[in-house]
């Protein structure tokens, strides 16, 4: 089971783009969401859901304009949030859209479900969020509210009317007018609820045109993850950190250390050997084509000591650091000579 409900980073992304272009740094982002910096593009990187929802606030206040986030869910209902691009561009009902994203929701860290309802001519569109759910999670309630109004928007055209809609959210301020009149909100309950006219769901979505130059990415599907890649990718990433240990790489992965524990078991590894394997992977490569001194490369394999490093690595190669190196320098000395 999940020790805590977390979001892939990809559910970021439009967010992450908004505040590059601001000028913000990747380190500071990164800081912010508790990452290294390599780490903000992979899909496989999940972050704690009140990580996400502290950094939105923060989103937020850096554009002093409380209604970001909104503002972001419309954009991404119009195909700027890559990860959907698969389910927005296709043809559809909004029932059928409906379905689908609640569908595509399970199994990508437990921070959010989502449950369609019809009550006679009536239509519920509900968002839950877990007890644990920090009260920073009203921006991203607000997200919410942004992108699925904007998608019965899209379906409706000329047809929509917000009077026959009603936002059941968070917090009141978060919301343009031009997104959805206070007169169409109530505020207060965690989460979200859209009702609506039940009829609306038989209309058919838009079909999103993809931005230009939109970065392909798309949120790790469950249960077909391989997860010792994964963690190897997040090993290698953190190797220089000694103290970067089966606690830390599980969190990374939105998951507790028995479900990883377990899943590396299956695949007849554990992390002890893909950390040993990334190091002797790296040593090699670095010894090889580097120009960097044996302690140097210790220390950035998360090594406490040279000598450390020397034994592990006579004991992988049947060769010291310096006798590989040297190895290497006399081939390529012979190879220029012929």
């Amino acid at each position: 089971m999940r020790t805590e409900a977390t979001q892939s980073i990809m559910f970021l992304h439009p967010f992450l783009e908004r505040m590059r272009d601001l000028g913000i740094p990747r380190s500071i982002i990164s800081e912010r969401l508790g990452v290294v910096p390599d780490e903000i593009d992979d899909p496989a990187i999940q972050v704690r859901a009140n990580t996400v929802y502290a950094f939105l606030r923060w989103c937020s206040e850096q554009l002093d304009d409380d209604t970001f986030c909104a503002r972001i869910g419309c954009q991404m209902a119009r195909g700027s949030w890559a990860p959907l691009l698969p389910l927005l561009t296709q043809k559809q009902t909004v029932w059928q859209f409906l379905t689908k994203f609640s569908a595509a929701a399970e199994g990508q860290g437990g921070s959010a479900s989502y449950r369609l309802e019809v009550e006679g001519q009536v239509a519920l569109w509900k968002l839950k969020r877990p007890a644990t759910a920090a009260s920073d999670a009203v921006f991203a309630d607000a997200t919410a509210v942004g992108f699925f109004v904007e998608i019965l928007r899209g379906a409706l055209g000329k047809e929509f009317r917000s009077d026959q809609l009603l936002a059941v959210t968070s917090k009141l301020h978060l919301i343009p007018d031009d997104v959805l009149p206070a007169t169409s909100i109530l505020h207060g309950a965690s989460g979200m609820t859209l009702r609506f006219p039940a009829s609306w769901l038989e209309v058919a979505t838009i079909v999103v045109v993809p931005h230009s130059g939109i970065t392909e990415i798309a949120l790790p599907a469950p249960n077909t993850k391989n997860l010792v890649e994964q963690t190897r990718r997040i090993v290698q990433r953190r190797i220089a950190d000694p103290d970067f240990g089966i606690s830390e790489t599980a969190a990374a992965l939105g998951m507790s250390v028995r479900t990883l524990q377990s899943g590396l078991g299956k695949a007849g590894a554990n992390l002890s050997e893909i950390r040993q394997e990334v190091r002797r992977s790296l040593a090699t490569e670095w010894l090889q084509t580097k120009d960097m001194k044996i302690a140097e490369i210790a220390a950035s394999l998360g090594y406490t000591s040279s000598s450390n490093f020397t034994r592990a690595f006579r004991a992988w190669t049947g060769q010291t650091p310096g006798e590989l190196r040297r190895t290497k320098c006399a081939v390529n000395a012979e190879n220029k000579l012929e």
